[in-house]
């Protein structure tokens, strides 16, 4: 795992100080995925590369990611470029990744991928996203992965609401 940047300090989800996911921006990249948070996998560097079924449903077969931690490198990431980025034309090295936040909150000492809540929630994300996310200027689309990411584009109303259609990003992304 990562130690987490100067930045961090004082963020309310700094934790032990550890966990920190950067983000991939490819450069000249036209589109940018934005995921809500790392998983498990991200944090820890290991990239999904296969699956096998068992009794227990799809099994990820992992092994260590050349890059360390990275965004989408999970199971959701897998799906993402197997089923998806083939149907949009889309390549992994092609396309910049992100999260909104770049760890993962602990609590009780045990890391969750559940997200905070309230106002715990909107002081990582004010925190986070003034650090780190910077959208580079080739990006022409966004595209939001959960109800995090999309609310934090702008998206008015809920993410279901806008699945397959486009908004305008907001202005001071």
């Amino acid at each position: 795992m990562l130690p987490k940047p100067a930045a961090c300090q004082g963020c309310r989800l700094y934790g032990d100080g550890t966990g920190f996911v950067p983000d991939c921006l490819v450069p000249g990249a036209a589109v940018l995925i934005l995921a809500q948070n790392p998983g498990t996998d991200e944090e820890q560097g290991e990239r999904v590369v296969g699956v096998v079924y068992s009794g227990r449903g799809r099994v990820p077969v992992k092994e260590p990611n050349l890059g360390g931690p990275a965004p989408l490198i999970g199971m959701t990431g897998y799906d993402m470029e197997r089923e998806f980025f083939p149907l949009a034309g889309l390549t992994r090295e092609g396309t910049s990744l992100a999260n909104v936040l770049k760890c993962r909150q602990v609590v009780g000492g045990r890391r969750t991928n559940d997200l905070p809540k309230g106002r715990i929630l909107r002081d990582a994300v004010a925190h986070c996203t003034a650090a780190y996310l910077h959208i580079p200027a080739t990006t022409r689309l966004v595209v939001a992965m959960g109800a995090l990411a999309a609310s934090w584009t702008g998206c008015p109303g809920s993410v279901s609401a806008w699945r397959g259609f486009a908004y305008p990003l907001r202005a001071q992304c």
